[in-house]
């Protein structure tokens, strides 16, 4: 009786550890992977990873273009396709009149929609995580 008593606690202790692990690794990953000349401007691509506990419909974020020199170039709109849970998509973004090379890195001014069956706005902000694999950067700035 006593063996299965520990067994239990074991099997019980093992699922808990696995479900707080699980509730840790959830994340909203945007990372910057392209910046390519395109007419009079520059396409960004970026790929976004979805490791929510749910669908998302509509992603939105407001984005400050940042020059190599720190100068403010403009800001726009990124709108993301849906991205179910566990998947991930790739966009791409094109920057009208502003020069791939002139840009020193991408803020995040803030997240326009984060939505699918609700608005999760708060909650992707607080599980984003912006990266670039290029030497432009990506990076979020805190909100206060």
């Amino acid at each position: 009786m006593r063996s299965c008593k520990l067994g239990f606690l074991a099997l019980l202790l093992c699922i808990t550890g696995s479900l707080q692990a699980a509730a840790q690794d959830q994340s909203l990953e945007f990372q910057l992977v392209g910046a390519v000349p395109k007419n009079n401007g520059c396409s960004i691509i970026i790929r976004t990873t979805n490791m929510l506990s749910m669908d998302l419909d509509k992603i939105a974020l407001e984005i400050y273009i940042i020059s190599t020199t720190d100068t403010f170039l403009g800001f726009n709109q990124f709108n993301f396709p849906a991205t179910p849970s566990d998947r991930f998509k790739y966009a791409q973004f094109t920057l009208d009149k502003i020069e791939c090379g002139s840009i020193g890195h991408l803020d995040v001014n803030s997240f326009v929609e984060c939505a699918g069956k609700k608005d999760y706005r708060q909650m992707c902000s607080d599980k984003a995580q912006f990266s670039s694999k290029l030497k432009i950067g990506f990076i979020n700035r805190p909100q206060n």
